[in-house]
């Protein structure tokens, strides 16, 4: 009998009721999305004292939101703060409802522990958000020159992070944030590229895209007439210069002798005279490519009049007295050319 009554007496003595000695773990589950529900759990462990506490962050200064009983079997809002229910899954287990999240008070830190006293686990509850917007690095993606690459980057801030995917039409090309496009040619402009972003927590998703403009040519260029070109002194002649394939429009030059005759994809000359005659260039160029093409024409003037320029003698220009069939040079400016005798009509 000594010896039970000894026992008895350091079992009570090991065992003091001591306040708050109940463990409690908080579990925030998800985040919170502003204005919809999102729930918390707690589990407490151990000889319950008072009962299990809830508070909210409420912007860094905690608040008691929900306070329950020993038993844990009724549950009340705390200090006639509303949007806060309770659910009892068990003596051991309380899930509080937060009915409207608000990042203000609800975004931060949650403490749950048994009564005042105990000791409180913590959780944090973040703020579930995004996307709301979409932006291309590059901003302006969509022009690009023939042969080259390009990278674009879809972003947008979400939390948890979102999910990325790029699509051409109703194929999938990408996985990830960055869409990269290598030796790009003539054939992909028009294309329109999506990014899709997804916050599937939420869930929430967003869409952007752009159409790829690409830069090209010129080729070679077409003129509407064949070279050499001949007409008749003082006609009227003009002549379009066209290149192939040339994206966006390209400019034109028409030079003759280093000289500008025309910034326009036709030349045109009026009431033409011989000295007009000669090769005359049209350079087309792409200023977006710095690529350029050109091509020669030939003009030639015909005339119905002809002029003896000059006559020369051992390149004298003077009247002169020669032998018997010494060597003379007679110039006659026209076209086409003519015979040319010369005669004695002394």
């Amino acid at each position: 009998m000594r010896h039970t009554i000894v026992l008895w007496m350091y079992l009570l003595i090991l065992t003091p009721s001591i306040s708050g000695e109940a463990n409690t773990a908080v579990n925030c589950m998800d985040g919170g999305y502003t204005g919809q529900r999102t729930t918390l759990t707690c589990t407490i462990t151990g000889t319950i004292v008072s009962g299990i506490r809830w508070w909210r962050p409420n912007g860094g200064s905690q608040q008691a939101v929900v306070m329950c009983n020993t038993a844990n079997t009724i549950c009340e809002p705390s200090g006639g703060i509303t949007g806060y229910s309770a659910v009892i899954d068990s003596r051991w287990q309380i899930t509080l409802t937060i009915e409207s999240f608000n990042t203000a008070v609800d975004a931060g830190e949650w403490i749950c522990r048994d009564g005042e006293a105990g000791v409180p686990s913590t959780c944090t509850k973040t703020l579930l958000n995004g996307p709301d917007s979409v932006t291309f690095i590059p901003p302006l993606p969509g022009s690009i020159t023939e042969g080259q690459s390009l990278t674009v980057t879809c972003a947008a801030s979400c939390n948890p992070p979102c999910s990325y995917s790029w699509t051409l039409g109703n194929q999938h090309i990408s996985s990830t944030s960055q869409l990269t496009l290598t030796n790009i040619n003539r054939s992909q402009t028009g294309n329109v590229y999506t990014c899709n972003v997804t916050n599937s927590l939420i869930p929430k998703s967003k869409t952007k895209q752009f159409t790829l403009t690409v830069y090209y040519g010129p080729d070679s260029v077409q003129l509407n007439s064949s070279s050499p070109l001949t007409i008749q002194e003082g006609d009227e002649v003009a002549v379009s210069c066209e290149p192939t394939n040339c994206s966006p429009s390209c400019s034109f030059t028409w030079k003759f002798k280093s000289q500008i005759k025309s910034t326009s994809s036709i030349i045109s000359l009026k009431n033409t005279q011989r000295s007009a005659a000669g090769d005359y260039t049209c350079t087309t160029v792409n200023t977006n490519t710095r690529k350029s093409a050109d091509k020669t024409i030939s003009l030639a003037v015909q005339s119905n009049r002809s002029s003896i320029t000059f006559v020369t003698l051992n390149s004298q220009l003077t009247k002169v007295t020669v032998d018997e069939l010494t060597p003379m040079t007679c110039d006659v400016d026209s076209n086409p050319g003519y015979d040319i005798k010369l005669l004695n009509i002394s």
